[in-house]
Formats: C-alpha cells, sequence, structure tokens
C-alpha cells in the first residue's frame, strides 16, 4: 500500500521519496490488517510519527502473522529488525524553518529533512525478518498509553516472496501417518501401510449405485467405524477452493494444486468435518492456503453408512458451485466419458505414487 511503481528503489532510505502518503491512524486498541499479496518471509513497514528522532521511537507497535488470515501468532520480540533512517523529526528541528536544532543531530547524521509541515511525518521505518512464512500482517498499537497508542502508517509492503511454498511439488495421501509425525508418507497402495486400506478404487462399477467410482474410499483397518475422528490430511501445497455441506453426508472439500509446470489440478476430501477456521475463511471471503501434511479435518459419522474418507484427484476445474454429488446424484457416474467429462482422468493414488 501506499508505494509509486510497486517496488522497491535500490537504496531503502530513498523509498521516502516515493511515498504516497496514506497516514491512516489507528488508536488502541484497534488494529490494521494487511494482505500482502503472497507468503513471503519479510515486511517493510514505513511508519510515521511525532514524538522524537530515534529508532526506539519508531517501534510503537506489534505485529501479528498468519498464513490464511485467521489464525494469526505474533511476531517474537527478539525478531530482527533492520532500521531504515527517513528524515529527521520536529523535535530535532526548528518548527518554523525545518532547520537542524544544534546538538540535537547524531553524529554521522546529514542533516533536516525540509521545511514545517514536513519535519512532522519523517522517522525511522523497519524492515522485519519474519518467523515463519506469511501471507496476511495485522498491525495493532504497542500499548495504550502514549505516545504509543496511535501509529500512523505510510505503507506496508511483503519482501523475499515464496511462490514455491504455493507449488505443489509433492504429494502425499490424505490418511495414516504423515511425515513429518514420523511416518512413511502416509500409506501405499501397495502396501496398504499405517492401518488404512483402499475399500473401494478409482473406477470400478458399483452394482448397489449403478455407476462407476470417481475416486477411492479410505477405511481404518480396524473396522466398526474407527474412522470416525481421524484425521484427515492435505496431499500436497494448495489452496481451499471449495466446501460443501452435504447434511447427513457430512462435509467436502475441494483443493486446488499447481504443480510445478503450471498445470493445475483438484484434491476433493468428502464425508468429513472441516477444520473450523477453514470454514470461518470461506465464509469471510479470505483466501485459505494449506500445505502438505496439514490436517484439514476429520472422517465424519455418516452412520447408518459406514464412515470413510472419499477422495479424488481431478484433472478438469472444479466448478466451485457444482461439484457434488456426481452425474446419477449418488456419487458415481455412468460411464467412462462421463467421468472424464468431469476431469477423472487420473487414478488418485497411481497420481500420488507418481508425484511423491
Amino acid at each position: 500500500m501506499g508505494w509509486r511503481n510497486g517496488s522497491f528503489l535500490p537504496i531503502l532510505e530513498a523509498h521516502a521519496e516515493y511515498f504516497d502518503r496514506l497516514y491512516m491512524q489507528i488508536y488502541y486498541p484497534g488494529w490494521f490488517l494487511f494482505d500482502l499479496g503472497g507468503l513471503c518471509t519479510s515486511v517493510y513497514i514505513a511508519l510515521v510519527q511525532d514524538h522524537g528522532p530515534y529508532p526506539e521511537e519508531a517501534l510503537e507497535y506489534t505485529l501479528e502473522v498468519s498464513l490464511d488470515g485467521i489464525n494469526f501468532v505474533q511476531v517474537p520480540n527478539d525478531t530482527p529488525i533492520t532500521l531504515y533512517r527517513r528524515g529527521w523529526s520536529a523535535a530535532g528541528e526548528d518548527p518554523i524553518t525545518g532547520e537542524v536544532l544544534p546538538e540535537s543531530e547524531p553524529e554521522g547524521e546529514p542533516g533536516g529533512s525540509g521545511s514545517w509541515p514536513d519535519t512532522l511525518n519523517d522517522d525511522w521505518s523497519a524492515r522485519w525478518d519474519l518467523p515463519k512464512p506469511a501471507r496476511f500482517l495485522k498491525l495493532l498499537p504497542l500499548i495504550q498509553n502514549p505516545p504509543y497508542n496511535e501509529p500512523e502508517v505510510d505503507a506496508v509492503k511483503g519482501l523475499d516472496f515464496l511462490a514455491e511454498l504455493q507449488v505443489a511439488d509433492a504429494f502425499d495421501y490424505p490418511v495414516g501417518q504423515p511425515r513429518y509425525l514420523g511416518g512413511t508418507g502416509y500409506v501405499s497402495e501397495d502396501t496398504d501401510g499405517d492401518g488404512w486400506y483402499n475399500a473401494q478404487d478409482f473406477g470400478v462399477w458399483n452394482t448397489d449405485f449403478g455407476g462407476l467410482h470417481p475416486g477411492e474410499d479410505w477405511n481404518d483397518e480396524r473396522g466398526e467405524n474407527s474412522d470416525v475422528g481421524a484425521p484427515v490430511f492435505v496431499v500436497a501445497n494448495g489452496e481451499v477452493w471449495s466446501m460443501k455441506d452435504m447434511g447427513p453426508l457430512g462435509e467436502g472439500l475441494a483443493l486446488k494444486h499447481t504443480l510445478p509446470d503450471g498445470t493445475e489440478i483438484y484434491s476433493v476430501y468428502v464425508h468429513i468435518q472441516v477444520r473450523d477456521d477453514i470454514q470461518q475463511g470461506l465464509a469471510m471471503g479470505l483466501p485459505v492456503y494449506v500445505s502438505r501434511g496439514e490436517q484439514i479435518g476429520t472422517i465424519a459419522d455418516i452412520s447408518p453408512l459406514s464412515a470413510h474418507l472419499h477422495f479424488e484427484i481431478r484433472t478438469a476445474q472444479v466448478d466451485p458451485n457444482d461439484w457434488y454429488p456426481h452425474d446419477n446424484g449418488n456419487g458415481y457416474y455412468p460411464s467412462e466419458e462421463a467421468l472424464q467429462a468431469d476431469g477423472f482422468t487420473v487414478d488418485p493414488s497411481s497420481f500420488i505414487d507418481a508425484h511423491r
């Protein structure tokens, strides 16, 4: 926000010359929320104060960061920052002429920044190196007492964008034991590892429902509805595309994934209970990003039917408003042509095994 040309100059101290001053001011206990436009590892915050020229007074705010715009974590106080001088404040200059007052200039500083009232708006700004990649930034006044209860923001800009974190460069299975928890990367269709098995494979004909199965049905080997409440994991980095409430059949979630070559595919999870904050983010119209191995919900109780995870991978775009139930209303397709028309051109397990 507030940047001309949308990019940095080679010398950060020169940025102030290119600010379109927004002069947004927030009072305690309010806060600003910024969408940085993508995942980044640092952020540059141009702040204006009227309270003096010294660096400790440039930090009259705290930061919280978030991946999804809902779950925020405070940036620790010991997070590395780099301060940049943007000029002199009125405390060190003559309020009429803008001249630097005697003995008010630290050694090595070049002098005043101009005439009144511009001198009020010049101070320090900071580049924060974030402890974890984030897309959303919440800026809060530091404390209730002045002068730290009313930060005035010129600009906020994300730096060091990590587009690769949004690329689906590896896939795992949606059930089982994730690698980051010491597992083998969920299950393998060949070995049925980690206590899960594929109860109904992709493309098989189901006589009871009169159609071809468009995905896979994963079950816990222990049986007796032991699936209920079991965690469901994201198969690859991606964005939440759509969610459906299917009443007694639980909920469904569709995710969009971008492969390294730019190809987009979709993974679909049905008969689950979607994580609350994901639902909240979608309801607020916020983009929600997820990463491989992240838990997105649990398997729902859909009695009298047997609990299980119905899982799909589609190569054609999923219509966010109409993607389930399928052709015959029961989730099955009458022919291979009908399957392919909705993007079911690959076996989910075969696709995962080829992209691990």
